[in-house]
């Protein structure tokens, strides 16, 4: 019964054997490239591979596939994406033939240049060969047949058989004779005697081929020969060909052997020095080539033989065996369904494998698969001993087996769940792994059976992967976590390693060395020292053998892998040459008698010799730059190093290849950049990725390496460019825009200075202004009074003459006319100011010019007259009317009057000229003094400019005046002009404003005149208010005096010599009106006012600001801070005292009105307010009273207790008492801290208490802020 089942399973295996092969082709499907439809291919000169198809022409660098078809707006494509035939000629230049005409690729810009055809005509070209004489000949389907390339065209072949339109091939002999075939059984041939016509009887003709010398045709059914003239069948054995079997393409190779594709029927070849035709046993992944319609066949230049399967894609069947074999059962035709367990060598080279779940299966030493024997049921595990005894273990047995007969005998009963492995010692003892049981050793000898645990012994873990024996006679465990050491002699295990770490497989080198395959790599163990990780750390290492040469290798989750202990370095081998699988069974390996390997995997057995494996790659080729590829478009690379790209393409993707078919899954590229260190990509990987370089030039070095071997290194030179503002010639604009900056910057500072300077120098005018203002009104006053006073004397006509001719007389008009000189100065200095902040507003009417000037002009006619200086007004009318700011215009006038005068020598000229044109007006002041000789007459209207003549004259100046004229000119709408005289006498002013008023804007124009209040002329018979006290807060002494002697007779005042001593007065004495300056020291007018504003006290006061800042911004900064008026100095006397006198009045009529709501001192729990509020004054000083200590107690707090909004209180208390809620409320709380010190009964810190402040310090801050003292001071000044 065993043998007859034995027998049947041989018998089966031989017909699988027949049918299946191991496989050696490499299969590219079509879904890869354009068309399945192929109908050539083609190495070129560099070694790409291309593929004619009925869809478009593709380019293969072992990696890509690259596509090129027809696009009908570019030139440059290919002629038609229907590519029939391809040639590469004697000069490497790749031909391609379209159904449309002829194309020849230009490598150096990657495009097609199309070559037409005589007259126009656009054939199928169908076949390409080269004639002995170096002519190139093109076989085509319709209008001529062949066609002979000359002068960059193809024209008409004469020579041929002009009636063999439809060419299907076309072929020069050695013997000089061409060939010619057509899509039929008529072959057409020409010789010195002329054209030969000749039938086959094979069938239509496919191609004219070689073999041995000897020239064949090759038809559809069989071959002919050409012999004495006639067709002869030659004498080949063709007995492998199927009958149906259609020839579809012939190829002879570089070693003479020729292979003949069919419609259907596979791959048949005719070896080299033989003439019989045998099938070719090539099977690829994926595809069955017996059943395969083979339309092309080629040969790249390392022999490897390339396939166009139609409808199926492309195979390559390698020139050499693979390194790696792959013992497939599926290509045997057996569907394991499950995986190897274990593997042990027999006899005569065979390798038994144990299959979980279906016995045991033999493999012979070629890979076939051989036997199928009976074996235990559930066989897990088969060993072979060292006296060569076959083991088997099973879920609960032991068994001794016999693999050519089948014969089992059981030896021994092992409760577990699995066996794992089995190794043994040179005692005849079995050490016996299990999942979850421990070890079990069995001794061969006795049959005693022992078994260790992990609760029992000093094993690891129970559940053991692996299990092997040192030269020590020691037993290595693997377990699923760590690894245990069995000492047989003293039945003890070591001190474990690798605790929680699952290993697979302990190796033990010939030099002694310990390794340990992981889940996370091999680790090497060294005496008691910490185990080290040493190479593959990112991968699961299933198992390790170690070869003759003292190598590593390795079955992981990714591939085999060889490790060097010598240098630490691995090399990985995961695709191609021969291997199918990635992945590795773990814990499952054999090392042959004749030093194969054999590592399980999930389709089978990977086997192989590691001396073929280490010498497979002795060099490399030429290594390319395939591709070049930008985001938006790819660049050409061939036969170029140097590149060039914008720095906006920042992604930049470098493809290479070695252009060697054979694995090129292994080779590993590495590249480093200008030096720097070399970077690896992964297996497989030829790309690199260059993102965001930086402008600038770099060198990029790349090599291919396959195990120890390299490639020459390739240099790219790539160049980003830079963006445009990065270029050379931005960085020369850069530099002269940065010398321009710099001297910009130089200017800039320059005039910045000029601007600080004459800012500064504005400042200490203005500063002058301030202090020549007060002295100045002092002077005024006093003169007026004089003149007043002299006037009033005067009792008669005599006595008037009398003072006329007195020498008193001119004194006091001198003083007075300097005086109001030294105003006019001062004020022209102000209104210079205004005009810088822009804060000068004009007010134009209508005026007669001629009037006007007279009237300006009469100021100087004293001077002239005095001088002796001829001084005339010239005009053509009486009346010229125009649109001026009488006030402002008056200073253009004066000032140029008054510079006329100033350079004029005594007894000169001065003349003021006044024209009328039809759009304008010019006034022209004319003199014959100095004039100006050099200088530039513009300049004259700078700010603080002083010309040349006034230096030689010693005259001194603001140097504002006129700059100050072409202001208040350009304001009006003109243009004020210095031009030299004709005769190079004196100078000429020019103002020219327009006529009409369409140059003004509506706020610019007044349109009745002002009317002006006159006021007495003197204080006489004004009413005194001696009881009122007026405090005078300056720190100039003659000021006071001054007021106090001109209104001392009317009023009671008090003078401070600043705001401090000021608010001391103000708190303790009793004042109706304050007069006081803006700029003090200590405290300035200002913060004094400040202080009288927020103090209920003293907020009644009225305030008169009296200061030198006459600017607009301090008249509305005093205004805004609570002065009732405002009095620039110089002031006059009568205005002084009528804003006094008008304030008293409102003082009177206002006194006590409200000092019941500001000031509760007496009457906090009683409030009496009049009016219409006093309900709501009510309820709030009931809140008041409720809460007066709580120092919590805010305007929220009152707000809520008296039922209105925050918002809406604030604005009634305004309303009332003109103070805040909260300025109200501290107000209280210090009047009544004030009237407890002074009646001196309790301590400060208790007055704090009782006001609502809880810090002491916190609230004498705030009592000295509202009284000018601190709550001591102020209890010892207001002693009861």
């Amino acid at each position: 019964m065993i043998m007859r089942r034995f027998t049947l399973t041989i018998i089966l295996l031989q017909l699988f054997f027949g049918l299946a092969y191991s496989q050696t082709g490499v299969f590219f499907s079509s879904e890869r490239f354009s068309s399945a439809l192929i109908n050539d291919l083609c190495q070129d000169k560099y070694g790409y591979m291309w593929i004619a198809t009925d869809y478009g022409l593709n380019r293969f660098d072992g990696y890509h596939f690259t596509e090129y078809l027809h696009q009908h707006n570019d030139s440059t494509t290919i002629s038609s994406s229907t590519v029939c035939t391809l040639f590469c000629d004697k000069d490497g230049e790749l031909w391609v033939g379209t159904n449309k005409g002829l194309d020849r690729f230009d490598y150096a810009t990657g495009t097609f240049i199309h070559y037409p055809f005589a007259r126009g005509r656009k054939p199928r070209v169908t076949k390409m060969t080269h004639l002995s004489d170096g002519r190139m000949i093109v076989a085509t389907s319709g209008y001529h047949g062949l066609y002979c390339m000359a002068n960059e065209m193809a024209d008409d072949y004469t020579e041929g058989d002009l009636d063999m339109l439809f060419v299907n091939s076309v072929m020069e002999d050695d013997m000089g004779r061409i060939w010619q075939c057509s899509f039929s059984d008529q072959i057409s041939m020409k010789d010195a005697n002329g054209i030969h016509k000749m039938r086959t009887t094979q069938g239509f003709v496919v191609d004219f081929v070689y073999h041995d010398g000897e020239f064949l045709i090759v038809c559809m059914h069989g071959l002919h020969s050409y012999r004495d003239g006639q067709l002869t069948i030659p004498d080949y054995d063709m007995s492998a060909l199927e009958p149906s079997a259609i020839i579809r393409c012939v190829f002879t190779d570089s070693k003479g052997n020729t292979y003949i594709g069919t419609r259907g029927d596979g791959l048949y070849c005719i070896p080299a020095n033989s003439r019989k035709l045998e099938r070719v046993p090539a099977i690829a992944s994926g595809l069955n080539l017996r059943t395969t319609k083979i339309w092309a066949i080629t040969e790249d230049r390392q022999h490897n033989i390339w396939l166009g399967c139609q409808s199926k894609g492309l195979v390559m069947l390698p020139a050499k065996s693979p390194q790696f074999s792959s013992w497939s059962f599926a290509t045997q035709g057996i569907d394991l369904a499950s995986t190897i367990t274990a593997v042990c060598e027999g006899d005569n080279g065979y390798i038994w494998c144990s299959v979980q779940g279906n016995g045991i299966y033999g493999f012979d030493a070629d890979g076939h698969l051989k036997a199928h024997p009976t074996a235990p049921d559930k066989a897990e595990c088969i060993f072979r001993d060292r006296r060569g005894n076959y083991w088997v273990g099973t879920d609960d047995a032991l068994y001794a087996y016999d693999p050519l007969t089948g014969v089992s005998t059981r030896k021994a009963t092992i409760d577990c769940d699995k066996f794992n492995s089995i190794t043994d010692d040179a005692h005849g003892r079995l050490y016996i792994s299990t999942f979850s049981r421990g070890l079990c050793v069995y001794d061969t000898n006795t049959g005693d059976l022992r078994q260790y645990s992990h609760k029992s012994s000093g094993l690891c873990n129970d559940w053991i992967m692996g299990v092997t024996s040192d030269k020590s006679g020691n037993i290595w465990l693997a377990t699923a976590s760590g690894v245990s050491c069995y000492n047989p002699k003293t039945e003890n295990f070591d001190r474990p390693h690798l605790f929680d770490v699952m290993c697979f497989n302990v190796l033990q080198t010939r030099s002694g060395a310990t390794y340990v395959g992981t889940e996370q790599g091999i680790y090497r163990l060294e005496g008691e020292k910490r185990p080290e990780l040493v190479a593959l750390g990112q991968l699961s290492v299933g198992y390790m053998i170690e070869d003759e040469q003292g190598f590593i290798w390795c079955s992981t989750s990714k591939g085999i892998w060889q490790y060097d202990p010598a240098t630490g370095k691995t090399i990985g081998h995961v695709y191609g040459n021969g291997l199918s699988a990635k992945e590795y069974i773990t814990s499952v390996g054999l090392l042959t008698s004749d030093n194969k390997i054999c590592y399980a995997n999930y389709n089978g057995l990977t086997v192989f010799r590691s001396k073929d494996v280490i010498g497979c790659h002795t060099t490399l080729n030429e290594l390319y730059l395939t591709a070049f590829r930008l985001p938006d478009r790819m660049i050409y690379t061939q036969d170029d190093d140097h590149y060039e790209v914008s720095y906006l393409d920042n992604a930049i993707t470098l493809e290479f290849s070695l252009l060697d078919y054979n694995a090129p899954e292994n080779i590993i590229f590495e590249y480093r950049i200008n030096q720097s260190a070399w970077l690896q990509n992964p297996e497989g990987e030829n790309t690199i990725l260059l993102n965001h370089l930086q402008p600038g030039t770099y060198n990029i070095e790349v090599r291919a390496m396959s195990g120890t071997t390299y490639s020459q290194t390739k240099t790219i030179t790539l160049t980003v460019t830079p963006p445009w503002y990065r270029s050379k010639w931005a960085y020369a604009i850069y530099l002269f825009a940065f010398i321009g900056i710099i001297t910009g910057i130089g200017f800039s500072y320059r005039r910045r200075a000029h601007r600080m300077l004459a800012e500064e120098k504005m400042r200490f005018l203005i500063n002058a202004t301030h202090d020549i203002r007060s002295p100045l009104t002092i002077i005024m006053g006093a003169i007026g009074k004089l003149k007043d006073s002299k006037m009033t004397e005067l009792k008669s006509e005599d006595d008037f003459q009398s003072f006329n001719s007195s020498t008193l007389q001119p004194s006091i008009e001198t003083i007075d006319r300097n005086a109001q000189r030294l105003l006019q100065l001062v004020n022209q200095i102000l209104d210079q100011r205004r005009l810088d902040k822009k804060q000068m507003q004009l007010h134009c009417q209508e005026t007669n010019m001629v009037d006007f000037i007279s009237g300006v002009c009469k100021l100087y006619q004293f001077s002239a007259d005095q001088r002796n200086i001829s001084f005339t007004f010239e005009h053509e009318r009486d009346h010229v009317l125009a649109w001026i700011d009488r006030i402002n215009f008056d200073k253009v006038i004066s000032n140029l009057l008054s510079n006329a005068f100033k350079y004029t020598y005594d007894n000169g000229e001065v003349k003021v000229v006044l024209h009328e044109t039809e759009k304008s007006i010019e006034l022209s002041v004319i003199d014959n003094g100095m004039g100006f000789k050099d200088e530039d007459p513009n300049r004259f209207f700078d700010r603080f400019y002083q010309g040349q003549n006034s230096a030689n004259l010693g005259i001194q100046g603001t140097g504002i005046g006129l700059n100050l004229c072409r202001a208040i000119t350009e304001m009006h709408g003109g243009e004020i002009k210095a031009q030299r005289r004709e005769d190079k006498q004196g100078a000429c002013f020019v103002v020219t404003i327009p006529k009409g008023n369409k140059h003004l804007r509506p706020e610019q124009i007044v349109t009745d005149s002002p009317v002006r209040e006159v006021l007495s002329s003197g204080i006489k018979g004004k009413k005194s208010f001696r009881q009122f006290r007026i405090l005078i807060v300056d720190d100039e002494p003659e000021i006071a005096r001054y007021i106090i002697s001109e209104l001392g007779d009317r009023y009671k005042f008090d003078h401070a010599i600043n705001g401090k001593e000021a608010l001391k007065m103000l708190l303790t004495d009793e004042y109706d009106l304050v007069i006081s300056d803006m700029m003090m020291p200590e405290m300035d007018g200002l913060t004094l006012l400040k202080h009288i504003k927020d103090n209920t006290n003293i907020s009644q006061i009225p305030v008169i600001m009296l200061t030198s800042k006459a600017e607009v911004e301090y008249k509305l900064e005093g205004l805004r801070g609570g002065a009732d008026a405002y009095i620039a100095k110089p002031f006059d006397m009568e205005e002084l005292h009528i804003q006094i006198d008008n304030l008293i009045d409102n003082v009177r009529r206002l006194k006590g009105k409200f000092s019941g709501a500001l000031k509760q001192e007496d009457r906090i729990e009683q409030v009496e307010v009049k009016g219409n509020d006093d309900a709501l004054m009510e309820r709030i000083m009931r809140s008041v009273n409720a809460n007066f200590s709580d120092p919590d107690y805010n305007v929220d707090t009152m707000a809520n207790d008296v039922g209105i909004s925050r918002a809406q209180l604030h604005r009634k208390m305004k309303e009332i008492t003109g103070v805040s809620t909260g300025k109200f409320l501290r107000n209280l709380r210090m009047e009544q801290a004030a009237r407890l010190l002074r009646e001196g009964k309790i301590n400060v810190s208790q007055i704090a208490d009782h006001v609502g402040y809880a810090d002491q310090a916190h609230f004498s801050t705030a009592f000295k802020t509202h009284f000018g003292q601190s709550p001591s001071e102020y209890a010892e000044t207001h002693k009861e």
